[in-house]
């Protein structure tokens, strides 16, 4: 799996990292679940990279994430996933 390496790989620009994690998922999985749970991976390990700790830090975290994945499902032709 190379979701984690990506993440880490691509730290400093969250959207960037979140979208190269599903994509890296592509190749062995080829399931939107799959690609969406790899993405999401990928977003827990940048907000853990950047030590967001507090919970009301989770939260605003959980919900950029959201964003992110929704706005790249829609640039990839997805609707609906989340």
């Amino acid at each position: 799996m190379f979701c984690p390496i990506n993440s880490l790989f691509y730290a400093n620009n969250p959207e960037i990292a979140i979208m190269m994690a599903g994509e890296s998922s592509r190749t062995t999985h080829q399931a939107p679940v799959a690609i969406d749970t790899c993405r999401y991976l990928g977003a827990l390990i940048i907000g853990l990279v950047h030590e967001r700790s507090s919970s009301s830090n989770i939260v605003a975290h959980i919900q950029q994430i959201k964003q992110v994945m929704d706005d790249g499902a829609t640039a990839l032709g997805y609707t609906g996933l989340l």
